[in-house]
């Protein structure tokens, strides 16, 4: 008799909620490694942004499905509380690629409307996965990556107060380079102007008391003859 003959059938509960958590697994990875992708390269690669804010809406929904799994068979099968574990370490890696892609992305596409529609599409999906981790779980995953000190903290959602905060810090940072190289402009040339004037060691007094010593005559009491 073959091994699989001597364990005892699988329940189809867990059967499909590991299918869930490992298709799940594979769209996050492919996500988070997309952004990622966004994250380390010029603008020209942001234009697949509306590709990715294609399958989000699935995403979500299966993010969704497993988190709020809560039944016997799942909560009582070690490789269903496995596979939940690594799905909220993934959950939690997502959400902070998904901050530090709004973050650049406001700066990069604020006047864009096209990019922009995918940005907010990419805030919604955000805001939604971010509170799906029960307290326990969170408590147990402090760190997901020893890169990203962020996750010390907890992260919040990316309310209207806070993109507003980004979009003034962004601005706050551009105009106050702006203004650093209009001073500098200004700087060079009143430089360059000082160079073309001659070079002179006297002062303007100095000038001024030459010339007036040349037109005018001496101021000097002429003796009366005897």
């Amino acid at each position: 008799m073959s091994l699989p003959g001597w364990l005892p059938p699988q329940d189809t509960a867990v059967q499909e909620y590991v299918y869930n958590c490992k298709k799940l697994y594979a769209l996050a990875e492919a996500l988070e490694a997309t952004l990622a992708y966004l994250l380390y390269d010029d603008s020209a690669k942001w234009d697949c942004l509306a590709e990715v804010t294609e399958g989000l809406d699935s995403t979500c929904k299966l993010f969704v499905k497993v988190a709020g799994d809560h039944r016997a068979a799942i909560v009582s099968n070690f490789k269903c509380t496995h596979w939940k574990k690594i799905i909220n370490n993934k959950r939690l890696s997502l959400t902070y690629f998904l901050n530090q892609t709004v973050t650049i992305g406001l700066g990069k596409f604020l006047e864009s409307p096209e990019h922009l529609v995918h940005i907010l599409k990419l805030i919604v999906f955000h805001d939604r996965i971010l509170p799906l981790g029960s307290g326990a779980e969170s408590k147990s995953v402090s760190i997901v990556k020893n890169t990203c000190p962020v996750m010390l903290l907890p992260m919040r959602k990316l309310s209207l107060t806070k993109i507003l905060q980004i979009v003034a810090q962004l601005r706050a940072e551009e105009c106050g380079q702006q203004l650093v190289y209009i001073l500098m402009n200004i700087k060079a040339r009143r430089e360059k102007a000082e160079e073309d004037y001659p070079a002179s060691d006297n002062s303007s007094m100095e000038v001024y008391r030459a010339l007036t010593e040349n037109i005018s005559p001496s101021h000097t009491s002429a003796a009366p003859s005897p």
